[in-house]
Formats: C-alpha cells, sequence, structure tokens
C-alpha cells in the first residue's frame, strides 16, 4: 500500500541511510580540516543553549521572576538540585566540559 507524499521505508533504505551517515562521520574524522569545520559548526549550534545552562537564572523556573530580576534584589542564591547537577555534568563529562570551555573562550573573546 502507497502513502501519498510520504516516502516508502524500507529496511534497506534504513539500511543505506544508516551506512551514508557512518560513512560521512568517518570522511570527517579521516580529514582533519572537515573535522575542525564540523567541530565549529558543532559550537556554533550549540552556544546559545550552554551559555543558558551556565547562566545563574537557569536555576529559576519563573520567567517573570527571571526577567524583572527580583531575585537578585532580594539577595536570593541559585542553588538547587536540579541546577548544580546540571553544571555537575557539564563539568564532570569531557564531551560537555570540552563543549563548554570552549563555548566560554569564545564568549570572552568576543
Amino acid at each position: 500500500m502507497k502513502t501519498i507524499g510520504f516516502p516508502i521505508s524500507t529496511k534497506e533504505n534504513e539500511q543505506e541511510e544508516i551506512f551514508n551517515i557512518v560513512q560521512s562521520y568517518s570522511e570527517s574524522i579521516q580529514n582533519e580540516s572537515l573535522l575542525e569545520q564540523s567541530w565549529e559548526q558543532y559550537i556554533s549550534i550549540k552556544t546559545v543553549g550552554y551559555l543558558n545552562y551556565l547562566s545563574p537564572s537557569s536555576f529559576v523556573k519563573n520567567r517573570f521572576l527571571r526577567g524583572v530580576g527580583v531575585l537578585n534584589k532580594l539577595g536570593i542564591d541559585f542553588k538547587n538540585k536540579k541546577g548544580l547537577s546540571l553544571f555537575l555534568n557539564l563539568i564532570r563529562c569531557e564531551a560537555h566540559s570540552d563543549l563548554s570551555k570552549e563555548i566560554i573562550n569564545k564568549y570572552l573573546n568576543k
């Protein structure tokens, strides 16, 4: 049975797509300039998200309080288990740590 507007997915097509993705990654890893270009592209994609993760306001759930800065004026600190566990993951995991360092360095060198 054919569906209109959607390609029919077969196991062979899925395997070929996966193989093409793996082949693309393999080529990127083998070519140093392509690897560097891919890394820079990945950094640019993740920058906004990581800067938000690293912001103290990420601990505050209420966007109205965060935007107005009421909590800063009241002297309320920005520590909670969810936020601190995120920081711990960004520090402990080597991949997150490397990416965080690159993003912070690029942000500070603007």
